[in-house]
C-alpha cells in the first residue's frame, strides 16, 4: 500500500508530465529528442586570413589562421601564427585585416598567450585590422594564438 501522501504526489506529477507532453522539448525516457530546427542555421566555413608584413601561420599540427562568423553575428578567429622576421616595427605589428561585416564597432583588446608563455595583447580595429599592441612585442619568435578571440560584429 502506497501512502496517502505519495498518491497524490503521483497524481500531481502525472499531470505535470501530462502538459510537458504537449510541449517540443518533452521526451518519455527511452524516446529520443527532436532534430534541431533548421532554421537556427550554421556557423559559416572557416575563411582564412590573408597574412601581411611577413607574418604566417604557424603549421604542423596547428590550424592555420582563420575567421568565421556565427549565425548570431559573433566572429570567431582561430590559428597560430609565427612572427615576422622585420620584427619591433609599426608595420610588422599588422598582421592581417578583417573584411566588412566582420569588424567590431569599436576596438577591441584581447590577451593571448605566445609560445615564450608569456601574455601578448592583440588588438581587432573597427576598421578591421589586428594588430599586436604595442609594436615592440612583435619578434620572429613569437607565436601568438588567436583561438580564444571573438566578438561580435558591428552590423
Amino acid at each position: 500500500a502506497i501512502p496517502r501522501s505519495f498518491v497524490g504526489l503521483e497524481r500531481q506529477t502525472e499531470a505535470l508530465r501530462s502538459s510537458l507532453r504537449t510541449g517540443s522539448l518533452y521526451t518519455e525516457p527511452d524516446e529520443q529528442p527532436a532534430a534541431a530546427s533548421a532554421d537556427v542555421g550554421q556557423p559559416e566555413p572557416w575563411t582564412p586570413a590573408t597574412l601581411l608584413n611577413g607574418w604566417q601561420s604557424w603549421g604542423e599540427d596547428f590550424a592555420p589562421v582563420a575567421f568565421r562568423r556565427d549565425q548570431f553575428g559573433r566572429v570567431y578567429l582561430r590559428g597560430t601564427l609565427r612572427g615576422p622576421a622585420n620584427s619591433g616595427t609599426a608595420t610588422a605589428a599588422h598582421m592581417f585585416t578583417m573584411p566588412i561585416g566582420y569588424r567590431p564597432a569599436n576596438r577591441i583588446a584581447f590577451i593571448v598567450n605566445d609560445s615564450n608563455t608569456d601574455s601578448m595583447r592583440i588588438d581587432v580595429q573597427s576598421s578591421g585590422i589586428v594588430e599586436v599592441v604595442p609594436a615592440s612585442q612583435v619578434t620572429n619568435t613569437n607565436f601568438p594564438s588567436l583561438n580564444h578571440i571573438s566578438f561580435f560584429t558591428d552590423q
